[in-house]
């Protein structure tokens, strides 16, 4: 088959070349003027023959056009194209990348026992409802109070998810020691944060997160701490988790197994990941990261060799 030629005079145009041609064997010439545009159809390739050469001619330049149609040039120094660029998951932390929200969780247990326990401060197996509940929530302090005020917290943010696995989220109003019920029904809870605050500037005392039987522990907020440290999440519907890398650490003399345990719906819990520990800090990067899909629970889970180890776990990763 003989090249094929396509002059371009001083207007943009089109040119659909027969599937017969291919890029790679066969020679394509374009001759332009400096006003000329040249486009390609989406899903064509355009290749050089061995030994041809590629040139612009004087007073013209290369110009990317943006999905508005646009045209931009590329800054340069001396002819050194000027390069900014960041990886993929700080354009999510930035707000970049739409569909994309980052996850970042820490949890800490400062009293684990000898048999596996929530990497979180209420000392146990996180409670899961089966069905959408009224929680309960009340301190350990009668100064978290916002009602009558007291110098503690006063009103917390609750973030979870109902048994659509929807998004839903709370403002509740403390009052001490006394049990408040959500103003909206949840089956599951990933995070807590103290809102407003009297006098004493953050809590006072532990706030507990209760199934509707107000003694099943699902997430709490230590005393002086302010939000939730629980290292755990549940998938929202309609989107994937990718866990990018997780950081353990205990501080006692005692030694941990710690261990990711994943549940996926209607699934039973599996332990995913396991690490043996003793007075260390590791850091444990994720080179592929791992996907988990929507209506997903995960919890990282500790067991003290001796009893009384101080574990802590922190993960991220990003939904989409």
């Amino acid at each position: 088959m003989t090249s094929q030629t396509v002059l371009v005079s001083g207007r943009q145009a089109g040119t659909v070349l027969p599937e017969a041609i291919d890029a790679r064997n066969h020679r394509l010439f374009v001759t332009t003027n400096a006003d000329s545009v040249i486009g390609l159809v989406a899903g064509t390739e355009v290749g050089l023959v061995a030994g041809t050469d590629v040139g612009l001619v004087a007073g013209t330049g290369v110009m990317f056009i943006d999905e508005s149609g646009t045209a931009y040039g590329i800054k340069h120094v001396d002819n050194k194209p000027r390069v900014s660029s960041m990886p993929y998951t700080y354009d999510i932390s930035e707000g970049n990348v739409a569909d994309h929200t980052a996850v970042r969780q820490f949890g800490h247990n400062p009293d684990v026992g000898t048999a596996w326990e929530a990497v979180s401060h209420i000392g146990a197996v996180m409670y899961y409802p089966t069905a959408d509940e009224t929680l309960i929530v009340k301190s350990d302090d009668t100064d978290d109070d916002g009602a009558p005020v007291g110098a503690g917290a006063r009103t917390i943010y609750v973030n979870g998810l109902n048994d659509a696995w929807a998004v839903v989220e709370d403002t509740i109003t403390l009052n001490g020691t006394t049990a408040v019920n959500f103003n909206t029904d949840m089956f599951r809870v990933n995070y807590l944060e103290v809102l407003t605050v009297g006098a004493s500037g953050t809590n006072e005392g532990e706030i507990t997160v209760y199934g509707a039987d107000g003694t099943s522990k699902i997430m709490s907020i230590e005393n002086g701490e302010g939000v939730s440290h629980s290292a755990s999440y549940s998938v929202p519907a309609g989107v994937t988790f990718y866990l990018v890398d997780q950081f353990i650490s205990d501080a006692s003399l005692k030694g941990a197994n710690i261990a990711l345990f994943v549940r996926e719906l209607g699934g039973l819990w599996h332990l995913q990941h396991g690490f043996q520990i003793l007075t260390a800090a590791v850091s444990i990067p994720t080179s592929f990261p791992e996907p988990y899909t929507e209506k997903t629970d995960l919890e990282w889970r500790a067991k003290a060799k001796l009893a009384g180890a101080d574990v802590g776990v922190k993960f991220s990763g990003w939904t989409e």
